[in-house]
């Protein structure tokens, strides 16, 4: 890696993390008014996105300048995958301080953020080595079994919240109504919902790591052209957006002010379904395996 690289990436690191020091110490000491609290929202929130700027200038710069270095390779050195870490929480951050209920986590996420910079000050200045790529191939694999799974939990939990908010609508609606007045006590239709909403957070957000995850092991493989048209591949994208479409339109997403809650509890089960029947088809598809393990066995054996 050259010392251009390093310098330009280990400045970049030093601003950023200044910046984010900066901006959670501004959270956790002020106190705003209603009235002030969405604008302030916004500032943060774009304060968090020129972070994750600052960390791909410092990506794309350490790439460009040793592009066609001997053995050079992408995402291989300490710096490189702790920017990458940085980039990924920046962006998290955003996306959770822009939330009207959601800027206690994106501060936490920016207290971490903070130390991965100073981190990778430390890397760009003294421990700029390489790491051993053969040994990723278990995170990747541990990243997309577990964004996978995890999010399809989660996309259930959204999707039975989402039913139980339409049984106590009607169960409202219609008092002494037969079997929905034989089922028991219900939370309230404000809390069905803001779980509604949450869990397809959280689905999205570990759906959307193990898509990553599932990528990368893909573009590993000796036929990089085939293995990203391969049919599960295309599928698992297919479930993916089918997912997120649903839910997008139900819930927002935390991107934007959620709508009525019955299109939320609709648009959670409806993506639950297209998520299973998809992921049903890639998964009994020939070859497909079941999260991506025939991809990673191949790669191993190719070794």
């Amino acid at each position: 890696m050259s010392g251009a690289a390093t310098w330009i990436a280990g400045i970049a690191c030093v601003v950023a993390a200044w910046a984010t020091g900066g901006l959670v110490v501004a959270l956790l000491g002020r106190r705003r008014t209603r009235a002030q609290e969405r604008p302030a929202r916004v500032t943060v929130a774009l304060r968090f996105a020129g972070v994750a700027g600052l960390c791909a200038a410092g990506l794309v710069t350490r790439g460009i300048t040793s592009w066609g270095e001997a053995g050079w390779r992408p995402l291989e050195s300490h710096a490189d995958g702790l920017l990458l870490v940085g980039l990924l929480l920046a962006a998290a951050a955003t996306y959770l301080v822009a939330g009207p209920r959601l800027a206690v986590p994106g501060t936490l996420i920016g207290g971490v953020l903070t130390a991965t910079l100073a981190w990778a000050v430390c890397a760009t200045s003294f421990t700029d080595g390489r790491f051993r790529m053969d040994s990723l191939s278990p995170l990747w694999f541990t990243l997309h079994l577990g964004g996978v799974y995890i999010g399809t939990a989660a996309a259930a939990v959204a999707a039975g919240a989402g039913a139980a908010w339409l049984i106590a609508e009607r169960r409202l609606k219609h008092r002494g109504a037969g079997w929905v007045e034989g089922l028991g006590r219900f939370a309230s239709l404000e809390r069905l919902e803001a779980l509604v909403r949450h869990a397809a957070i959280a689905g999205f957000v570990t759906l959307s790591i193990g898509l990553a995850a599932g990528l990368v092991i893909s573009a590993n493989q000796p036929d990089l052209v085939g293995s990203f048209l391969s049919p599960k591949l295309l599928l698992s994208l297919a479930a993916y957006a089918a997912f997120v479409v649903a839910v997008f339109f139900g819930t927002g997403l935390g991107f934007r002010v959620a709508g009525e809650p019955r299109r939320g509890a609709w648009g959670s089960i409806l993506g639950f379904v297209l998520l299973l029947a998809v992921s049903a088809v890639a998964t009994a598809w020939p070859g497909g395996g079941m999260g991506g393990t025939d991809g990673v066995l191949a790669a191993e054996a190719a070794r």
